[in-house]
C-alpha cells in the first residue's frame, strides 16, 4: 500500500521573519537603554555582585562552601536575648530559606508601670551570601546581606523603608544551632504559622506592591476581614487604607520603651521613693535600656565599667554625672547616658530631690 506524500509545512514568509527580528532588536534596544542610563536594579545588582573584601579579617570561601553555608542554616529559629535582666523582652524570630532568602521579625515589649504594654516590630525581609571565614573565629561565616524591605510599627505608628540597605552579619555555624551577633537561636518547635505576629509579613508585601523608582505607592488597601498591624487612615466601600509614612532616624526600639516609660512614670501619683527604691527603679527600667543601647553600639568590644551619680528633682527630671575617672572608653559611654538622661521622668516627688548611683 503505497502512503500518502506529507504535506509541506510552509515556513514563515520573510515579511513575518522581518517582523520578529525587529521586535527582538526593539526589545534588546530598550533594555541596554534603560541599564545604561538607571543601571541594573540595585536588589539584583547587589545579589549577583559579590563585594570583595581585601581586608585581614575574612578568608573567603568558593561557591560550594557559600551553599553549604546557607543549607546549614535554613530553618526556622527563634531567641530571646537578655530574657529576665532587662525591663524590655525582646522576642526575635527568623525563617532563613535554602535561597538565602531571609524574613525576620524582632519584637521589643516592655510593661509600664501603668500597667499598659509598649511594643515595637520590626519587620523586614533581605538577601544573605556568605562570602567568607571570619579569622580568629571557631566556624562563623560571615555573610553579605542585602535588607529589602523593612517597616517599623511602634505602637499605634508604623512606618516603612529604607529598602535595599547592605550590612554584614557574622553568622556562626558550628554544630546544629546558629548564632548571630553573639545571640543563641534555638530551632522553632511551635506552629509555623506563629512564628511572626499576625499579619506581619502580610504588612510587607502589600505595602511594596507596585514600588517603583520612588518608593512606595501612597497608600495601599485591604480587605477588612485581614489581619493588619498598621494603624488605617481611611476605611470606605469594605476597604482600609494604609498611609506609607517613612521611616526617620529616632525610630527605635530603645527609645520608643523610653519615651514610653517617661510618660507613664511622669503621670504616676507623686511618690517619696526612699534612695534605695528610686535606684532600684532606675536600674531595672532606665538602667536596663541604657545598657542594651550601649550593647548595641559597641557589639563585641570590651567596655569599662562606670558609675553614674544620678539626681532626681522634685518635678522628676533628671541629671547624670560620671563618677569613674574619665577615659575615651568612659567619655563616649557618659556621652550616651547623659543623651538617655534628658528624657528620664520619675514620680513626682513631694519630699525635694533625691540622689543615687547607677552602674553600668
Amino acid at each position: 500500500m503505497l502512503s500518502a506524500a506529507p504535506k509541506r509545512i510552509r515556513g514563515a514568509g520573510p515579511f513575518t521573519k522581518g517582523l520578529l527580528l525587529l521586535t527582538v532588536l526593539v526589545l534588546v534596544w530598550l533594555v541596554s537603554s534603560h541599564i545604561s542610563s538607571r543601571g541594573l536594579p540595585g536588589s539584583f545588582t547587589g545579589m549577583f555582585s559579590a563585594r570583595q573584601y581585601q581586608g585581614p579579617g575574612y578568608q573567603p570561601f568558593d561557591t560550594t562552601a557559600q551553599k553549604a553555608v546557607v543549607r546549614s542554616v535554613a530553618g526556622f529559629w527563634s531567641a530571646e536575648p537578655g530574657a529576665g535582666r532587662s525591663v524590655v523582652r525582646v522576642r526575635d524570630r527568623i525563617e532563613l530559606k535554602d535561597n538565602g532568602i531571609v524574613w525576620r521579625v524582632v519584637t521589643h515589649t516592655a510593661a509600664l508601670p501603668s500597667g499598659d504594654t509598649a511594643r515595637f516590630l520590626h519587620v523586614y525581609d533581605a538577601y544573605l551570601r556568605p562570602f567568607g571565614w571570619v579569622k580568629g573565629a571557631d566556624s562563623v561565616a560571615a555573610c553579605d546581606v542585602r535588607v529589602l524591605r523593612q517597616a517599623r510599627v511602634a505602637g499605634p505608628d508604623t512606618c516603612y523603608g529604607p529598602t535595599d540597605v547592605d550590612t554584614v552579619w557574622e553568622v556562626s555555624v558550628k554544630g546544629r544551632v546558629p548564632g548571630l551577633a553573639g545571640v543563641r537561636f534555638d530551632p522553632f518547635t511551635g506552629d509555623i504559622h506563629s512564628l511572626f505576629p499576625a499579619g506581619a509579613v502580610k504588612m510587607l508585601e502589600d505595602a511594596y506592591r507596585g514600588t517603583g523608582r520612588k518608593g512606595p505607592a501612597v497608600d495601599y488597601r485591604v480587605s477588612k476581614g485581614e489581619v493588619r498591624l498598621a494603624q488605617p487612615v481611611a476605611a470606605d466601600h469594605g476597604a482600609i487604607t494604609f498611609d506609607l509614612k517613612p521611616c526617620g532616624p529616632d525610630i527605635a526600639p530603645v527609645t520608643f520603651v523610653r519615651r514610653a516609660l517617661a510618660r507613664a512614670l511622669a503621670a504616676a501619683p507623686a511618690q517619696d521613693l526612699d534612695t534605695a527604691r528610686l535606684a532600684a527603679l532606675a536600674d531595672t527600667t532606665y538602667g536596663s535600656l541604657l545598657r542594651m543601647d550601649i550593647h548595641q553600639r559597641y557589639r563585641g568590644v570590651p567596655l569599662p565599667t562606670v558609675t553614674f551619680r544620678v539626681e532626681v528633682a522634685a518635678e522628676g527630671t533628671a541629671n547624670v554625672t560620671p563618677v569613674t575617672p574619665g577615659t575615651a572608653a568612659t567619655d563616649s559611654i557618659a556621652g550616651i547616658a547623659r543623651e538617655h538622661a534628658r528624657e528620664w521622668r520619675f514620680p513626682p516627688r513631694s519630699a525635694g530631690p533625691a540622689a543615687f548611683t547607677l552602674v553600668l
